[in-house]
């Protein structure tokens, strides 16, 4: 069973890379600036950081050594 943390990261996966998710949509905008309103984008620039953050701050719970790993590995091996 998935632990929280990576149920966690599983979830916000499509938010960011699926076909109408935030990175998308950054470059559907990019492809057409004169078509983006200012109150969309800065919509989207709030929404984007905030799912980057919460992406970073749940990646520093994911565990870095797997309990099999030989105690001669270096660390982070996992």
């Amino acid at each position: 069973m998935l632990t929280s943390t990576t149920q966690a990261l599983l979830q916000l996966q499509p938010i960011l890379y699926a076909l109408d998710g935030l990175h998308a949509t950054a470059w559907k905008m990019r492809a057409h600036p004169n078509l983006v309103m200012p109150n969309f984008a800065a919509q989207h620039a709030r929404q984007m950081r905030q799912a980057l953050a919460q992406r970073w701050a749940l990646q520093h719970f994911l565990p870095t050594e797997a309990p099999n790993d030989p105690q001669r590995t270096l660390p982070g091996a996992a």
